[in-house]
């Protein structure tokens, strides 16, 4: 395997509102085939109840590392909020997984950044049509 380790982290303000965790589940179980990866232990999403931190949280293992996800229930001051992260030792597109976050989520505005996390951690953000990096 070669010595490539991509990190994506985003944070986002998102216009759709999620009717379960189980429907979180299934969304983040159909990023993995998308992103040409394996599962290692299949995707878990749980609401969580902790005052001020009220929402859904995710994580899905694959053979290469992880994707996990809260999304932040809206609040009168606060808007829907999602912070996805996607680490793997094996290349991926990013702008397949912004795809795929939009297409849930519904993406009304986003900050992201792409990582190459070898020895040196660089900044190998592109420029991508939806999303504004960080």
């Amino acid at each position: 395997m070669p010595n490539f380790h991509q990190h994506l982290i985003f944070n986002g303000v998102v216009s759709n509102v999620p009717a379960s965790a189980e429907d979180c589940r299934r969304w983040l179980d159909a990023l993995v085939p998308k992103i040409h990866m394996e599962t290692l232990v299949p995707a878990r999403a749980v609401y969580c109840d902790d005052p001020g931190n009220e929402g859904v949280t995710g994580v899905v293992v694959i053979s290469t590392s992880h994707a996990a996800f809260h999304y932040w229930e809206p609040k009168s001051e606060n808007p829907n909020r999602l912070s996805f992260c996607l680490y793997s030792c094996a290349p991926f597109d990013p702008q397949v997984v912004i795809d795929h976050i939009d297409e849930f989520w519904s993406i009304q505005d986003c900050r992201w950044k792409l990582f190459d996390r070898g020895w040196d951690v660089l900044d190998v953000t592109p420029q991508l049509e939806l999303a504004t990096a960080m």
